[in-house]
């Protein structure tokens, strides 16, 4: 049945498809107009709620009923004004029958919805009509706190005449002006604020007020209005703009706003006040982008009565502040700060000087202008933070070579390690990928072989890394190695990948030697990756020193594999001169043969016969049952079929799915293969197919893909041959007939097959029936006229092949079937019959067809739906829609059986 109870007009309301409604409306009544569906939405919910405004306008012009309640309690008219659909909603309200005291679950009416969405033309006909205009919502929420959030002074205006109070606050404890700060809409906050008096400092749930909200979200506090709002406030009020303490001058200081900072100070503001996470007005104005503000408070801090006792003595956070400049750059404020005696040296709770952290966030032109400044007392180029890093370390990391520069001329110590024994030279070559700052360190003597706690030099560093430029330079300034700490597979694949196999062989050749035989976190051996590159004079270096030449990756792959993987004959000959055990084999079952012949190398193979020692007498290598002969014949490679059959591999051997070589011929068309097999085994192979060409009953048969493929030139030889046919039909004739391979359905009937009773077991369907999915007529033709198939036959679900015909908007098969006697109303196992299909399809032409010819439009399918519901279903063809209606086709059931509202 139709479950949802949709009507045909829900579902053109759905599509957006006026002219459907249009035609639709002409032939429903006022109460059908109104029926629901499961949800209990009507026809305009559908409408309204798809914004289809036309649509709404005609439902509503018919006698819609705007006020039926949906499961989620919402009429049409709510749902219209919920969604801005002022056409639609002017249209509803003007309704007589109009219900415009409705409320959602939530409360909320047509006022709310409206004042949200800023509609003062709905909220004016709304009082015309006498709807009250001051009613709350569940969540204590008034037309003005709603229309605050738009903006509109108007609006607002409009709802205070009516009745809303300004002081009125939601379950969040935010009234109309906070909304209108949180919406940065400052017009409507000062309006609220200078005309009705609005109560700005009133905290909502969170601790803010509603003046933080707003100064928070202005981009200046340097206009007049923001002054003159606040001259009248007592300064106490002003203190704490929310919870956590930040006043009205914390506020001035982030925005950095020297004018309202000079009104405070003029009427006797404490500028010292600290907030409850520790941020005074100088350490937020030295977070700011500008910076007048902190110099404003600077100089102000000259004058002890100008300001409270505590700004004046305290250092700390103009030492703070001063930091703050290191990290953003500000240079031109350091006059200022060092004035003030601001100790250069000072750091934070982490131990970082202002020196390191300019130096940590790439501020030179800052740290220079530390270093160069002689009236100073001197900069402590040495001392260090929590985690042992000097300003020359972080200088070092990240290549300021200028700073560098100066710090050694002041005498930084170059060898002190950090923590984890990071000296600056280990800094410089972890950073970018320059030597100027390391030939600087290195020349004023730092030790170039110093190690760190995990016992790791420059060099190790520069290895690990990659870099050639560095590893060359290190190495040229006396770097050594330690040998058993390279990661030898990773400096291997990153040099060979450079190109820079002088540094392998230089780091091969050190004393003591490397562990060659060290995997990575992999488990990869270094062969592998020296494979990859193609490196045939690393390979004999590193077998020359001791490498593993039988190692293993995770797979059981060893290099000798890989490397006739790859087709690298010349490394595999390499590795069998040195003696590598050729008899392993991979995980899956992978050995030397099938590496051959998955890479197509016939050289390869005949190489490996050749020299590798009783190759043709050990057993046959297997992945799910395949060797080597299988996988040739799938590729069809002739040459390499007869010389693995030379070297004793078997014709009929059968992998795990039952299939032997000759059947990955027979499916991939290489007649060549068969041809060659006949030729060398004397047709031995063919008792496989003595008596029938299938294969085990519940594995595909290699003639199947051969079938639809259409290799008609393998049937012919293979029946030349004495293959008996007789046994293939389950397995040919679908795929023949379903991709239109005539020749083969000819080829089959003329060895006796018999394609007019032939049914698919599996779904029931004809040889006819299949070919319906070809659209060949050629085909179906043939197999009508000359084979007598049966026109009327049902598969297992019910479909013809009319429905086949209908489906795939075959015209002129459709006209061949019903001019031979077709059954145009048989309806499937769904109950659509080939008209229903076509309406749902979109198929005119179908539909043409079939009417001419008389079929039932009628009928209905078992979800009670008939043709105009499927033609609404696909929505985007009109004319159909019209052309079904002309037929004067009455309703369907599952409109009768909609419920009718309350």
């Amino acid at each position: 049945m139709n479950n949802r109870k949709q009507t045909e007009l829900m579902l053109a309301c759905t599509s957006r498809n006026e002219n459907i409604v249009k035609i639709l409306l002409m032939r429903y009544s006022k109460e059908e107009i109104n029926l629901q569906d499961i949800f209990r939405r009507t026809a305009l919910h559908y409408a309204v709620k798809s914004k289809s405004e036309n649509a709404a306008n005609r439902l509503i012009e018919a006698g819609a009923d705007v006020n039926i309640l949906d499961i989620d309690g919402l009429a049409p008219i709510l749902l219209a004004a919920k969604t801005s659909q002022w056409n639609v909603l002017s249209r509803a309200v003007e309704n007589i029958d109009s219900n415009l005291l409705l409320k959602s679950k939530n409360g909320e009416s047509i006022a709310h919805f409206a004042a949200s969405n800023s509609s003062i033309e709905t909220l004016k006909k709304l009082k015309e009509k006498l709807v009250p205009l001051t009613e709350l919502t569940e969540e204590s929420e008034s037309c003005l706190t709603l229309a605050a959030t738009g903006g509109s002074i108007e609006v607002c205006e409009f709802l205070i005449s009516e009745g809303n109070q300004v002081s009125h606050c939601n379950r969040k404890g935010e009234n109309a002006i906070c909304k209108a700060a949180k919406a940065k809409n400052s017009e409507l906050f000062f309006h609220l604020a200078t005309c009705h008096r609005a109560d700005f400092l009133l905290k909502d749930e969170n601790g803010n007020s509603s003046l933080y909200y707003f100064l928070d979200g202005s981009e200046s506090l340097d206009h007049s209005a923001i002054s003159e709002l606040l001259l009248d406030v007592d300064e106490q009020n002003l203190i704490d703009l929310n919870s956590q303490g930040f006043g009205l001058c914390h506020m001035a200081a982030k925005k950095d706003s020297v004018k309202l900072l000079r009104e405070l100070r003029d009427r006797g503001w404490d500028l010292s006040k600290t907030t409850a996470s520790g941020e005074t007005c100088i350490t937020l104005a030295a977070k700011t982008s500008g910076s007048k503000a902190l110099k404003f408070l600077l100089e102000l801090s000259r004058n002890k009565d100008a300001m409270e006792p505590e700004l004046s003595k305290s250092k700390q956070e103009q030492e703070k502040a001063f930091r703050i400049c290191a990290e953003l750059g500000k240079i031109e404020l350091t006059d200022e700060l060092f004035s003030r005696g601001v100790n250069v040296n000072a750091t934070d709770e982490e131990g970082n000087t202002a020196l390191m952290i300019a130096c940590q966030h790439k501020q030179n032109d800052f740290a220079l202008s530390l270093l160069s400044r002689e009236s100073i007392p001197r900069v402590d180029v040495d001392v260090k933070n929590q985690n042992g890093f000097s300003a020359l370390h972080f200088a070092s990391k990240n290549q300021l070579t200028d700073c560098v520069e100066k710090l050694l001329s002041l005498g930084a110590k170059t060898d002190s390690g950090n923590s984890e024994g990071y000296t600056c030279l280990h800094e410089a070559v972890r950073g970018p990928d320059s030597t100027d700052v390391a030939e600087l360190l290195i020349d004023s003597g730092c030790d170039v072989n110093q190690k760190t706690s995990s016992d790791e030099t420059s060099l190790l560093l520069a290895l690990k890394k990659g870099s050639k430029k560095l590893t060359k330079f290190l190495i040229s300034r006396g770097a050594r190695v330690d040998a058993e700490k390279v990661p030898i597979s990773l400096v291997v694949k990153k040099f060979l990948s450079q190109g820079r196999r002088e540094i392998i062989t230089w780091l091969l050749k050190l004393e003591p030697k490397l562990d060659v035989n060290k995997v990575d976190a992999d488990g990869r051996h270094v062969l592998f990756d020296v494979i990859d590159h193609g490196a045939e004079e690393i390979l004999r270096l590193f077998i020359s020193i001791g490498a593993d030449i039988d190692c293993e990756d995770k797979r059981s792959v060893t290099p000798f594999l890989h490397a006739l993987a790859v087709g690298r004959e010349d490394l595999a000959k390499v590795l069998l001169e040195r003696g590598c055990n050729t008899e392993k084999r991979a995980a899956n079952g992978f050995d030397c043969v099938l590496a051959a012949v998955s890479t197509r190398r016939l050289f390869t193979l005949k190489w490996l016969f050749n020299h590798v020692s009783g190759l043709n007498s050990r057993p046959q290598a297997e992945i799910r049952g395949k060797n080597a002969l299988h996988f040739c014949c799938q590729i069809g490679h002739p040459q390499m079929f007869k010389l693995l059959l030379e070297n004793g591999f078997d014709l009929n051997k059968q992998c795990d799915i039952g299939w032997t070589p000759i059947d990955y011929a027979i499916a991939e068309g290489h007649l060549a293969i068969i041809k060659a097999a006949d030729a060398i085994q004397n047709r031995t192979f063919l008792s496989r197919y003595e008596h029938h060409a299938n294969t085990a009953s519940d594995v595909p048969s290699p003639f199947a893909k051969a079938a639809a493929n259409g290799y008609e030139s393998i049937f012919k030889f293979l029946h030349s041959i004495g293959v008996n046919f007789e046994g293939i039909a389950d397995t040919t004739i679908p795929f023949a007939c379903g991709n239109g391979q005539q020749h083969i359905i000819k080829f089959l009937l003329s060895v006796g097959v018999d394609i007019e009773a032939y049914k698919n077991p599996k779904n029931g369907q004809t040889a006819l029936l299949t070919a319906m999915y070809s659209g060949d007529l050629h085909l179906i033709s043939f197999l009508v006229d000359k084979i007598r198939c049966d026109i009327r036959a049902v598969c297992h679900n019910r479909n013809t092949a009319i429905q086949g015909a209908v489906t795939t908007n075959q015209e002129r098969i459709l006209n061949y079937l019903i001019s031979k006697g077709a059954l145009i109303d048989e309806p499937d196992a769904e109950g659509d019959t080939p008209v229903l299909e076509a309406a749902l399809l979109g198929h005119q032409r179908m539909l043409d067809i079939l009417l001419d010819h008389n079929c039932n439009i009628k009928r209905l399918n078992n979800q009670a739906r008939g043709a105009i519901h499927m033609a609404v279903i696909k929505n985007d063809n009109p004319e159909m829609l019209q052309f079904l209606i002309d037929k004067e086709i009455p309703r369907t059931a599952g409109m009768k059986k909609a419920t009718l509202p309350a």
